[in-house]
């Protein structure tokens, strides 16, 4: 009703409880500061795609990322993919190309180049969504990872230098060990080396694995080589006698120079001699050859003295000395051979010893 005047009679309202949307709506308000507070602080840059329209909505964070601070916040596509590093441009567009028109959420990884020509890595993860109208549109999310990466490549450039300064040392460690074992002018293995081997051979020849034999080999008339021809014809014939050694010997035969012009080999020893003075033969015939050296035939020999375990019990140091003693015998004899030892051998050896003696003894 209303009066004459134009003013209302009567008024009638209703009063709707609206706390629970005021509550819910706060909700809502307290959860968009808290994910944009979440995006502020990790730095991530969103950007929503209109598919029918073929435009895309970019946040101020991703335009931030992209250096295009005052730019409209709508872009194309076809802006955005200009803005791709040249080399990375193919692989990043033919990534969204295989996931146009699905629903799966996938990953990218690509580099872009700012308008002032600085270069970010860029991550970004991208996922498509239907309005309730029915439109498609895709939602993505870009973080600069810039940082994480030259870390990264930091990191893997310290390790391959640490693992190129590890190999250098094992190089070198190797190499030293090597040098401490070996004789530089021939490559062989050295006195050290021989005597951690004939150790070695010993032991496992008293536990029943196979006997080892010694053969002490001694260059003959080498010393005339170095006073007439000089030492680099004698370091020469060395040389040339590490070589026919090598060649000589079995596999799983040891063979070392223990100085000057004396060699030994250590064979497997099957309970036959036979072998052991095959070997003897091929080494002295082959050493018995001329050496060529600059316009000079050097001529040489050798005599070696041969010995084997006979009670079943390997004594290194006693095989080396009965293999010398053999080795003095057949210089005595004429050089250019070998012998065997033997207890008599032996017994001669220190009968001359003693009488040695007595002669000097008695001279005194």
């Amino acid at each position: 009703d209303w009066f004459e005047d134009g003013t209302p009679a009567r008024v009638i309202g209703t009063d709707t409880d609206i706390t629970e949307r005021k509550a819910s709506e706060q909700r809502l308000l307290h959860l968009s500061r808290k994910l944009e507070l979440a995006l502020e602080v990790s730095q991530i840059g969103v950007f929503e795609v209109d598919v029918e329209k073929e435009t895309t909505f970019w946040d101020d964070r991703l335009l931030e990322i992209y250096g295009l601070t005052g730019q409209p916040n709508v872009q194309r596509p076809d802006q955005w993919y200009g803005l791709i590093h040249p080399e990375d441009r193919l692989r990043t567009i033919s990534r969204i190309e295989q996931h146009r028109g699905t629903n799966n959420t996938f990953s990218n990884a690509f580099r872009i180049v700012r308008p002032d020509g600085d270069v970010r890595h860029i991550r970004a993860r991208v996922t498509p969504f239907r309005l309730e109208s029915g439109e498609t549109r895709i939602l993505g999310a870009n973080w600069d990872a810039t940082h994480d990466i030259i870390i990264q490549e930091e990191l893997a450039e310290a390790n391959r230098l640490a693992e190129a300064r590890n190999r250098e040392l094992e190089e070198a460690k190797a190499h030293i060990e090597h040098s401490a074992l070996h004789d530089f002018l021939t490559g062989l293995p050295n006195r050290r080396y021989l005597d951690a081997e004939l150790t070695e051979r010993a032991a496992r020849s008293n536990d029943g694995m196979g006997a080892t034999a010694i053969l002490h080999l001694d260059l003959d008339r080498f010393k005339q080589i170095n006073d007439t021809l000089g030492h680099p014809a004698g370091d020469h014939v060395l040389q040339h006698t590490a070589k026919v050694l090598r060649d000589s010997i079995a596999t799983g035969d040891f063979v070392a120079r223990i100085g000057g012009d004396e060699f030994v080999i250590l064979a497997s020893f099957a309970g036959s001699a036979e072998r052991l003075a095959s070997l003897a033969e091929r080494i002295i015939k082959r050493l018995r050859d001329p050496i060529a050296f600059e316009h000079h035939q050097c001529r040489t020999g050798a005599s070696i003295g041969i010995a084997f375990p006979s009670d079943g019990v390997t004594d290194a140091k006693q095989l080396l000395l009965n293999a010398d003693i053999a080795l003095y015998r057949a210089k005595s004899q004429g050089r250019n051979r070998f012998e065997y030892f033997s207890p008599e051998l032996q017994k001669g050896a220190i009968q001359t010893k003693q009488l040695s003696d007595q002669i000097l003894a008695g001279l005194e």
